[in-house]
């Protein structure tokens, strides 16, 4: 039996290659011995928090730190993965702003909660006047200098809501502001952008987020994300104002002149459908920085991982597939690693086993009326402190998947 473990972290607690890592632990210690078995570990991620470690994992890669500011503009180390260059590649050259750079055929990946992250700070005293993604852009201008063919960027968890107008400026995109009170620089309210001169428009960057959206209105970046940064009730609407303002200057702006001219097409829509594209509201308005000033693609972490790993073909030659996460509810449906995995698993026609931290009950009702879904096991009690279920996470995972794999296998499932 062919046996493909693909789970996300337990967050808090185990990351993804620890949970699969207990997973196969528990299975192995039930299977047949008298009968052939392959188990094959792919720890995953959705784009979100731990991608870049699960690259470095499953990918051939490494790991560059760097040295960057953080939302508040406090200096810290960084990491994001870099793939190697498969062997005996060859590397296009063209002329461009970049001088004639060559672009190997690899990638590089960066999480921006890695580095402009509202983790680790304390959630009563944000400060969003006081916060950027000039960070960000540390990192992708770094990232820029090692000609990677294609630049992915993770949204989500940022501190930020400046309309990625931190990040543009350390990447070379000037603006003149009505003035220079803020930090946060769409507090200042810019009134003109140039492109830089240097920009090359062969850089190819996506922008992986599940987030869906648009730059304004009531499920815009503001309203809908403001609070958890810190913005206050009674200034969301002035965050709006500035948010407004901005994309307002932006789409009456000559900033496309420069781009091919198929992005000109796209730029040149009306104002309306610029602020509503789903989106442009990820990260405090990054998506919007992203899509309609870099070019960039948004499209769902969970999909581009997979297209990396191939993890279609290993689903596909698998007899069950084993996920799961830390916390499974309805929002696991929507963009998260489980429900990947189950759209693949259906295709595929193969059985799904989850093996989860906790899940709640009306998610179960949910999970167990597919027909692929042949189990949904979770290793922590719900009446437990968060510091036994962490120090006993391993432990638990190990042996519920041991009651699971005993279990699928007396039912006859697989």
């Amino acid at each position: 039996m062919n046996i493909l473990i693909v789970p996300d972290k337990y967050k808090g607690s185990l990351n993804a290659l620890q949970v699969a890592q207990c997973i196969a632990k528990g299975i192995q210690n039930v299977l047949p011995k008298s009968q052939e078995h392959a188990v094959e570990l792919l720890p995953f991620a959705d784009g979100g928090d731990g991608t870049v470690d699960v690259c470095a994992r499953v990918l051939n890669g490494s790991l560059q730190e760097i040295p960057v500011l953080d939302a508040y503009g406090h200096q810290k180390k960084a990491q994001y993965f870099l793939q190697n260059p498969p062997k005996n590649a060859s590397s296009g050259t063209s002329s461009g702003a970049s001088s004639g750079a060559s672009f190997s055929d690899r990638m590089a990946l960066i999480e921006s909660a890695k580095i402009i992250g509202i983790a680790g700070h304390d959630p009563h005293i944000l400060q969003p006047q006081h916060a950027n993604s000039r960070g960000l852009g540390m990192c992708i201008a770094h990232a820029i200098k090692q000609h990677p063919k294609e630049i992915i960027v993770g949204l989500g968890g940022s501190a930020t809501v400046d309309g990625g107008i931190g990040m543009l400026e350390f990447l070379g995109f000037s603006f003149e502001y009505a003035h220079h009170t803020h930090k946060n620089p769409l507090l200042n309210r810019p009134l003109s952008i140039c492109r830089p001169s240097h920009w090359d428009t062969r850089i190819n960057i996506t922008v992986a987020s599940d987030v869906r959206n648009p730059l304004l209105g009531k499920e815009g970046a503001v309203y809908c994300f403001g609070a958890q940064k810190g913005i206050a009730h009674h200034d969301l609407q002035n965050y709006e104002n500035a948010m407004y303002e901005y994309a307002r200057m932006i789409s009456n702006s000559k900033v496309t002149n420069a781009l091919p001219a198929h992005e000109n097409d796209a730029m040149h829509t009306r104002f309306d459908t610029l602020v509503s594209t789903p989106g442009t509201g990820a990260a405090g308005g990054l998506g919007f920085a992203f899509s309609v000033l870099m070019g960039a693609r948004i499209a769902g972490g969970f999909d581009i991982l997979s297209d990396y790993t191939d993890l279609e073909t290993k689903i596909a030659r698998a007899d069950l597939v084993i996920t799961g996460e830390g916390k499974l509810d309805l929002q696991s449906m929507y963009g998260k690693v489980p429900a990947g995995i189950l759209n693949l698993v259906k295709k595929h026609n193969k059985k799904l086993l989850l093996i989860v931290g906790k899940y709640s009950e009306d998610a179960l009702r949910v999970w167990k009326s597919h027909k692929e879904v042949c189990g949904v096991f979770a290793s922590s009690p719900d009446d437990e402190s968060w510091d036994i279920i962490v120090s006993h996470a391993a432990t638990r995972l190990v042996s519920t998947s041991s009651l699971a794999m005993r279990t699928i296998l007396s039912s006859s499932t697989i």
